[in-house]
């Protein structure tokens, strides 16, 4: 049975960027704001990505991750059936957290 939020696949890609939303939002590790990053590559995959490695990404760069893909459960209560979504997130193969 999968958890919620449980990392089901982890690799390093290559993402070719064809379009990109930017949100900024306040740090809960630091002061000031981070970058978060909504993007869709060539295989129309939707892929989010955050932190100061995002700020400069365009449309038409291809960067180089690690790629996350999040099994989430939902609707488990009572008499509804699980309900397993996934999301991906391109993480910073640089980063240590």
């Amino acid at each position: 049975m999968l958890l919620n939020s449980e990392i089901v696949y982890e690799g390093e890609q290559k993402i070719t960027i064809v379009e990109i939303q930017k949100v900024k939002k306040p740090s809960s590790y630091t002061e000031g704001n981070y970058t978060l990053v909504f993007i869709k590559d060539k295989d129309g995959r939707k892929i989010t990505a955050a932190g100061r490695w995002v700020e400069n990404w365009k449309i038409g760069d291809e960067v180089e991750g690690l790629l996350q893909e999040k099994a989430i459960m939902q609707g488990k209560s009572g008499n509804k059936k699980p309900v397993i979504s996934s999301s991906l997130f391109l993480k910073n193969p640089d980063a240590n957290y």
